[in-house]
C-alpha cells in the first residue's frame, strides 16, 4: 500500500531532480557502498570490454595466422629445395647410367673384337699345325716306294711360312 505522504515526497523529488534509485544490500560496517547504477556508463564500459576482448582475440588470431603462414612458406621452401636436390641427383644418376651403358657397349665391342681375333688366330694356328704335320709326313714318306706325286709339298711350305710358321719345320 502506498501512503499519500510518500507519494508527495516522490513527486517533489521527481520535479526537482530524478535520480535513479540505488540498489544496495546490507553492508558491513566500514565497507564501501555500491555505486548507483548508471546504464550509459555501464554500457560504455561493456562496449569497451567487448572491444578490448575482440581486439585481443584478433591480435592473437592474426599472430597465429602469421606464424602458420611463415611455417607454410618455410615448408614450401624446404620442399622446393628438396625437389631441386632430387632433380639434380636424378640428372647425375642418368648421366652415370648413360656413361655406364657406353662403357658396356665399348666393352662388348672390344670383347667381340678380341674373340674374333682369337678365333682367327686359332684358325691360323690350326692351319699351321695341319700343314706342319703334312710336311713332316711328306718328309717321312721320302721313301722310294711311296707315291707322293699328288702332294704339293712346296705349296704347303709356302703357305706355312705365310701363316707365320718357322722357316723350316722338322
Amino acid at each position: 500500500m502506498i501512503y499519500p505522504r510518500s507519494i508527495k515526497k516522490e513527486l517533489a523529488k521527481g520535479q526537482s531532480q530524478q535520480e535513479p534509485k540505488t540498489m544496495t544490500t546490507r553492508a558491513k560496517a566500514g565497507s564501501k557502498r555500491k555505486k548507483p547504477f548508471d546504464p550509459k556508463e555501464d554500457s560504455f564500459q561493456i562496449e569497451r570490454q567487448i572491444h578490448e576482448f575482440v581486439t585481443e582475440r584478433f591480435v592473437h588470431l592474426k599472430a597465429y595466422q602469421d606464424k602458420s603462414l611463415a611455417e607454410a612458406e618455410e615448408n614450401l621452401t624446404d620442399l622446393r629445395s628438396i625437389a631441386t636436390a632430387k632433380d639434380k641427383k636424378i640428372t647425375q644418376l642418368e648421366k652415370e647410367v648413360n656413361s655406364l651403358e657406353k662403357q658396356i657397349m665399348v666393352a662388348e665391342i672390344q670383347a667381340n673384337k678380341t674373340e674374333m681375333e682369337a678365333t682367327d688366330e686359332a684358325k691360323v694356328c690350326a692351319s699351321r699345325a695341319i700343314l706342319q704335320a703334312r710336311i713332316k709326313i711328306a718328309q717321312e714318306a721320302m721313301d722310294a716306294g711311296f707315291d707322293r706325286s699328288a702332294w704339293d709339298v712346296a705349296d704347303w711350305k709356302q703357305t706355312f711360312l705365310e701363316l707365320g710358321g718357322d722357316a723350316e719345320p722338322e
